[in-house]
């Protein structure tokens, strides 16, 4: 503030007035409503980004389970294909009793020159349970028989082709899945015949 010449002192320009008590409470209120209406669009804003949920993370974890079981059926034909005993090393756990009677197969069958060319066709596979380190998957598929000499005999003794149902326990190890050990639940012959090379 300015002193005039007389002595008294000027009043403040109107800008510069301090606010009344009544609009000074409007706008402490408009300002109030104006950050909360700020801070309620910010929160709406981040809600609206989902993040990953437990059961979303669930979800992808059980899929990769049973993409891995499917990888290691897929393996597990190979290996009997190409007859190679060292390769059921990435199809079975460490201990397996599962691998062990495959690999005494795979054994039986080199002794004997004989061939598998069985195949399976899909049917349903579904996770049964999944904890930390173990997973089961039940797995039900039709079996088309076929063993040939190493000449390419068919020397199938089958009473024809199967429907099989089975249950995986797999076992995590290495930061990959692998299988522990399969019951059979279910064997069906769907068609009677003594040989199914031929569907093959």
């Amino acid at each position: 503030m300015q002193e005039t010449g007389t002595g008294n002192v000027e009043a403040p320009p109107p800008a510069r007035r301090a606010l009344s008590p009544l609009v000074a409470v409007s706008t402490v209120v408009a300002f109030a409503v104006v950050s909360w209406l700020s801070l309620s669009l910010f929160s709406q804003d981040e809600a609206s980004v989902e993040a990953p949920t437990p059961m979303a993370s669930s979800d992808r974890r059980e899929q990769d389970v049973v993409q891995q079981f499917k990888a290691l059926i897929a393996a597990h034909d190979d290996a009997f294909d190409t007859r190679k005993t060292a390769a059921l090393n990435a199809v079975y756990a460490v201990g397996s009793p599962a691998g062990e009677r495959a690999r005494a197969g795979m054994r039986d069958l080199l002794k004997q020159k004989v061939v598998d060319r069985g195949r399976y066709r899909t049917v349903s596979t579904k996770l049964q349970s999944l904890s930390g380190t173990d997973a089961t998957v039940q797995y039900v598929a039709i079996y088309y028989p076929c063993f040939r000499t190493e000449a390419g005999k068919d020397i199938t003794r089958s009473p024809g082709v199967v429907r099989q149902q089975k249950v995986y326990e797999l076992r995590l190890e290495g930061g990959e899945w692998r299988i522990w050990d399969v019951a059979l639940q279910q064997d069906e012959v769907i068609i009677k015949e003594e040989s199914s090379c031929e569907r093959v």
